[in-house]
């Protein structure tokens, strides 16, 4: 079984952390992470982001015998493989949805625990600190007119939609709703205020 330990962008939006590790489970002792893989949502427009990487990756990392990785990447770490696989470039890993793929041995898995056996694992991060200063802003809004934005309400279904897009697998309708929330001009309409600013 794969478990992310730790799968985020950092708060200014520099360094993507990455902790993962393989815990053993009835008949999957021998089970070891082989590889890890990065691509961007940018980079999955041809291609399923469920399906492992080929050619459109932006980080690939072999391994052997291993059952844990700590990695802290930056946009150096990625350049070199975006030049290899003429990708476009990358300047900050705020506005992208990271798809993190972790690959294992492969081990012959019995029917009673298949269940808890993926490969790959795939994890999804993006910057949340770039969605929490647009909901502050809508907040801020929504505190100074007493009336609620019309994008305020569209904030909140489309980041409820972009966490259980994710949280279930969906990653296509997931990279539509996380664009959308980046790059959708927040509506200046209102719904009719409480009335105490008067």
């Amino acid at each position: 079984m794969v478990i992310f330990d730790q799968l985020r962008i950092s708060d200014d939006g520099t360094c993507l952390y990455l902790d993962v590790h393989v815990k053993d489970v009835a008949d999957l002792e021998n089970v070891y992470i082989e590889e890890i893989a990065i691509c961007r949502d940018v980079d999955t427009e041809n291609s399923s982001p469920s399906e492992y990487p080929e050619d459109n990756y932006i980080y690939k990392e072999p391994f052997s015998n291993v059952k844990s990785v700590s990695r802290e990447l930056t946009i150096d770490d990625f350049k070199p493989f975006i030049q290899t696989n003429n990708l476009s470039d990358i300047t900050d890993l705020s506005h992208n949805l990271f798809f993190v793929y972790i690959k294992c041995t492969d081990t012959a898995a019995s029917e009673a625990c298949c269940c808890a056996y993926s490969n790959p694992k795939i994890g999804v991060t993006f910057d949340s600190g770039i969605l929490y200063n647009i909901a502050m802003n809508l907040t801020r809004e929504l505190a100074d007119t007493c009336s609620i934005p019309s994008g305020f309400i569209d904030f909140i279904l489309n980041f409820f939609a972009l966490k259980a897009s994710i949280n279930t697998g969906n990653f296509i309708p997931a990279i539509r709703f996380f664009n959308t929330l980046l790059r959708k001009k927040v509506s200046s309409s209102t719904f009719k205020g409480c009335g105490c600013h008067g």
